[in-house]
């Protein structure tokens, strides 16, 4: 079988190698620890992952406006092949 996995920090696991008091840090991510990669290798898939921690479906964490100008679906057609 094969997985699409769209999603956000929990998908990349952020914060999973830090702990409550730390600040973003690529080093504090491991997706070895998600759900969806843990998920992925108990049913022996192939398994392509789309996730940005930050970024939300209409809102980016952050933001101070209501609407991001850039969350996740602004990222779908750049991450697809078109054939």
């Amino acid at each position: 079988p094969s997985i699409l996995f769209i999603g956000d920090s929990i998908t990349t696991a952020y914060g999973v190698k830090g702990d409550a008091t730390c600040t973003f840090q690529a080093s504090y991510e491991s997706i070895e620890y998600s759900y969806a990669w843990i998920s992925s290798k108990a049913i022996n898939s192939e398994t392509t992952y789309i996730a940005f921690s930050g970024k939300g479906i209409v809102r980016n964490y952050g933001d101070s406006q209501s609407i991001s100008i850039d969350p996740m679906p602004i990222y779908y057609n750049r991450t697809l092949v078109d054939e």
